[in-house]
Order: C-alpha cells, then structure tokens, then sequence
C-alpha cells in the first residue's frame, strides 16, 4: 500500500514539473528599438509613415511590428538619415542606432 501510495505520489511530482514545460510559448510579434537623438524623425516602413506616439520621443520603447522583411526608412526634418532591409522575426527585438 505505501510503495502504491508513494509511486503515485511520484507520478504526481513529475507530471506537474513536466506540464510547466510544455505550457511556455514563444511571443508572437516582432519589435523595433530606435536608439540616439529621436528628435524630429519620421519612420516609413515600405513607404508606409508609421505612427508615433509623444511617449516614443521621451523613453526607450519598442515599437510593435509585423513579422517579415521591410525597407525601413528615418527620416529627419524630412532627409533621409537612415535606409536599411531589416528582417522582423517574432519574439525578436531588432534595434537602430541613429
């Protein structure tokens, strides 16, 4: 009865640590990171102006993007400053330094 009540109990213990396992999941979006002065700077992605918020020009944030590949444009005081072929892929951050 107790070798029952101990092999259950082990049965128990281990199935828990291995669930814990298979409920973690990759994040599903991409992220661009601007670093430098942000100062003025329009960023076009295919020649699509994407839209920032006043919080993007005081801190550090990760601007949300889909997943694929982009010309990415930045602009400042509308000359271009910066032209790259970025690849977003998800649950990467990918970053550019002005």
């Amino acid at each position: 009865m107790k070798r029952i009540l101990l092999l259950l109990a082990l049965f128990v213990l281990l199935a828990g640590c291995y669930s814990n396992q298979l409920s973690t999941t990759k994040d599903s979006k991409a992220y661009l990171k601007v670093e430098g002065d942000k100062t003025g700077i329009t960023i076009v992605f295919d020649d699509m102006n994407l839209e920032l918020s006043d919080n993007f020009y005081e801190n550090d944030v990760l601007l949300e993007v889909k997943t694929g590949i982009y010309i990415v444009k930045i602009y400042r005081d509308s000359k271009l400053i910066v032209e790259r072929k970025l690849i977003f892929e998800a649950g990467q951050a990918t970053e550019i330094q002005l």
